[in-house]
């Protein structure tokens, strides 16, 4: 099940500050690094305090991938993101959330909090993942 989800802001840093200027606290950005299966090394930053509702992380954590290749990029072909939305109650208020960490998804008024994403396989036959 879904529960949380990610977004790359073109500049972290000021993501993190300007999501503080509406209420949202991602505290301190954050250096991490692993090997790849290559052995090459992947090295990323990124702030992950996030407010939960009912278990989900409704605003995303913020991850800047900085000169490393995207994992994506080196994933065998497959499944692809087709669709990704965001339910709650508070809609207006997540929008702006969003909005300030530069996060273009759909987001829906619901009577409770929730995340849904459509993934299409390679042979276009689709999956819905709801939280």
């Amino acid at each position: 099940a879904l529960r949380a989800w990610a977004v790359a802001p073109d500049e972290i840093d000021k993501a993190v500050h300007d999501a503080r200027a509406v209420g949202v606290d991602y505290g301190k950005v954050t250096a991490h690094s692993r090997r790849a299966p290559d052995g090459g090394e992947v090295r990323w930053r990124m702030a992950t305090r996030v407010t939960r509702e009912d278990g989900l992380a409704i605003l995303p954590f913020l991850i800047d991938w900085g000169v490393t290749m995207h994992p994506s990029q080196q994933a065998p072909d497959g499944v692809r993101l087709a669709q990704f939305r965001v339910i709650t109650p508070h809609a207006l208020e997540v929008v702006r959330r969003l909005r300030s960490v530069g996060a273009e998804v759909t987001v829906t008024e619901g009577e409770s909090p929730g995340l849904e994403a459509v993934l299409v396989g390679p042979s276009g036959r689709e999956a819905v993942l709801r939280s």
